[in-house]
């Protein structure tokens, strides 16, 4: 009975680190619309799509996804009636800018730093971490790159 134990647990502790969490992200220009392009691995879904100025940390777009799983994010467009992994029918739940406005075009020549949040279970529970990203836009506000990126919370958003 012992050995069943131990190798469960040396299963469980040497295969946790295969199935870790993933999100990466790319965006691509479609007429005005700027479309972020989402890739996941091991989730159960999107929670949080929060996007600011790394220079001002002024917000400029904060979207409760509510465990969203689609394929891409519209800039400004709020996912509705999506269906969840557990099959539940949602909609995501704007933020910022308030009352569900638009958000301003995204700014000229400018570093914007971008957290994206999900949830994921574990072999002992269900979890929650975040992926960050620094975007830099061209003088037409057009996201021109996309990378991984390390900031602390220093750097987060002000309050709106």
């Amino acid at each position: 009975m012992r050995s069943i134990v131990a190798i469960l647990i040396f299963l469980a502790v040497g295969l946790s680190g295969c199935f870790d969490p993933t999100v990466s992200v790319t965006v691509h220009q479609m007429g005005d619309k700027e479309i972020f392009e989402i890739t996941t691995h091991h989730i159960n879904g999107l929670m949080q799509f929060t996007l600011w100025r790394s220079d001002t940390k002024d917000l400029i777009w904060d979207v409760n996804l509510r465990s969203y799983l689609g394929p891409e994010l519209v800039y400004g467009d709020i996912p509705v009636n999506f269906k969840t992994f557990k099959g539940g029918s949602y909609s995501a739940e704007q933020e910022y800018p308030a009352s569900n406005m638009r958000p301003a075009r995204l700014p000229s020549n400018c570093r914007l730093y971008l957290i994206v949040g999900m949830q994921y279970d574990t072999f002992m529970a269900a979890s929650a971490t975040i992926s960050k990203f620094a975007l830099t836009t061209d003088e037409n506000g057009h996201v021109t790159s996309i990378i991984p990126a390390h900031f602390t919370s220093d750097d987060y958003p002000k309050k709106q």
